[in-house]
């Protein structure tokens, strides 16, 4: 894509053509998921769709945020070298991954707890 930024504020305007929305309604995005559909059925490896379907995942559609960044990576395995895009890919991966270790590191915690001879045995009971 020669202009990503145009691109995504065209796509902006599209998707929230009132000023005091926040989201696409699901009318909207579907709508722009059915183009970007047709034009992967021509191009299954075309990454301006690939860059354009993680945007409206990502800013439009909060829920599937991370669903968007597995979109956004193959836009990147497909082409798309926007600075923007791979800095954006690498700081959602690098939430993933912390919000992964998160249960991890919570039950270390807890067994460290259960384990010191310093916390009085009715407080570790509970």
């Amino acid at each position: 894509m020669q202009y990503p930024a145009l691109a995504c504020h065209l796509l902006a305007v599209y998707l929230v053509p009132n000023p005091g929305k926040s989201r696409a309604s699901k009318g909207e995005s579907e709508k722009a998921f059915g183009r970007i559909k047709r034009i992967k059925a021509l191009d299954d490896k075309n990454a301006d769709a690939d860059l354009l379907k993680g945007m409206i995942e990502y800013y439009f559609d909060q829920p599937n945020s991370d669903q968007a960044v597995k979109t956004l990576k193959q836009a990147l395995n497909h082409g798309v070298n926007v600075p923007e895009v791979i800095n954006l890919v690498n700081r959602e991966e690098k939430v993933l991954e912390q919000r992964r270790q998160a249960l991890d590191q919570f039950l270390q915690l807890v067994k460290k707890y259960l384990n010191d001879a310093s916390v009085p045995l009715n407080y570790a009971r509970n």
